[in-house]
């Protein structure tokens, strides 16, 4: 992947594909901003539930795994978003973890990486603050994997698809995996409990 920045400054959407597709009117768009050191790190987009013809509502990862549209079907759709870009910047997020050693924060990379961190403290406040219950998408089966071991439930609803680039559907409960959080990892709760003032 081209650098994060470099995607945000420039405005040709032929790049990898382009930044923009038809979901962007139906999605929120945030940047994680890493105010010490004045640093874009990375970027997330949410997508809301769309209404189709026949009166049914789905996101754009339901049309690549069946299993999602399943999952949907039996919740409330409304309190659900997508996570459906999850971008980092590889050449921010050094310059912020060279900071961090600078200023001796105390971290483990392999466990904790902290570009990981402040990227899902922002899954979870912008959960939080537009009430969504569940949050859905596909992610490959190593961050999914690296996310399991930090703590965080996530909920697969199918295997790897080779034919998206070895993607894995799921789901997150978002009070459940809160709870579930802090019993199992401490530290990355208070992290978020501090930063995002989840309760």
């Amino acid at each position: 992947m081209q650098d994060l920045h470099i995607k945000i400054e420039s405005h040709d959407d032929e790049i990898e594909g382009g930044i923009k597709d038809v979901y962007d009117d139906n999605a929120l768009h945030f940047l994680h901003y890493f105010k010490p050191i004045d640093l874009i790190v990375g970027g997330i987009r949410f997508v809301k539930p769309t209404l189709h013809v026949g009166n049914y509502m789905s996101f754009p990862s339901a049309r690549l795994f069946p299993n999602v549209q399943q999952f949907i079907d039996h919740v409330d759709p409304v309190a659900c978003l997508e996570i459906s870009r999850f971008m980092v910047s590889k050449i921010n997020s050094q310059l912020m973890r060279a900071h961090l050693e600078d200023i001796n924060y105390a971290y483990e990379e392999d466990l904790y990486p902290p570009k990981i961190l402040y990227l899902l403290e922002m899954i979870y406040k912008v959960a939080l603050e537009n009430n969504a219950q569940y949050l859905i998408g596909s992610f490959d089966a190593y961050l999914i994997r690296i996310l399991k071991k930090m703590g965080f439930i996530i909920k697969v609803l199918d295997k790897p698809n080779k034919k998206f680039n070895e993607l894995q559907p799921f789901y997150i409960p978002i009070e459940e995996a809160i709870h579930f959080l802090e019993k199992s990892n401490p530290r990355v709760f208070y992290f978020f409990t501090d930063h995002c003032a989840v309760h």
